[in-house]
């Protein structure tokens, strides 16, 4: 699996970290599993970690990830978004992933940052709040 997913229901998170080579599929996957944790309700804040994942993503992939996606907004929205991608091709295709699924309603908000730190800033998550998977 190129992929854990953990909840933190006393801050209404899910941390869902990609690990190694990552496609589509993979994500898609990941998604999958992450919305069905017993913790999930619609609104919750989430974290995406692509840090430690190689993406190997083009525009046409991104394009069925969001469609794939999308045909579930009823039932998976998202609060707010966090995607984590220091690499700069992490970053562009997570910029992608934002631009791109904007008007699906996959979730209310959604940022694109390269460190943790401002991710958790963001989602108002306290600085010593341990996130371990």
């Amino acid at each position: 699996m190129s992929y854990n997913t953990t909840a933190f229901d006393n801050i209404d998170l899910i941390l869902l970290r990609f690990v190694g080579d990552v496609d589509t599929a993979v994500l898609i996957d990941g998604a999958r599993e992450a919305a069905g944790l017993p913790e999930w309700r619609p609104g919750i804040n989430s974290i995406i970690d692509l840090d430690p994942a190689h993406l190997d993503i083009n525009y046409e992939h991104m394009n069925s990830l969001v469609s794939e996606r999308s045909s579930q907004v009823s039932e998976q929205t998202w609060r707010k978004m966090a995607i984590v991608a220091a690499a700069p091709r992490n970053f562009g295709i997570a910029r992608m992933y934002q631009q791109i699924s904007d008007q699906t309603g996959l979730w209310e908000e959604c940022q694109v940052f390269t460190t943790m730190t401002e991710a958790r800033s963001w989602l108002d998550i306290p600085e010593d709040f341990e996130m371990t998977l």
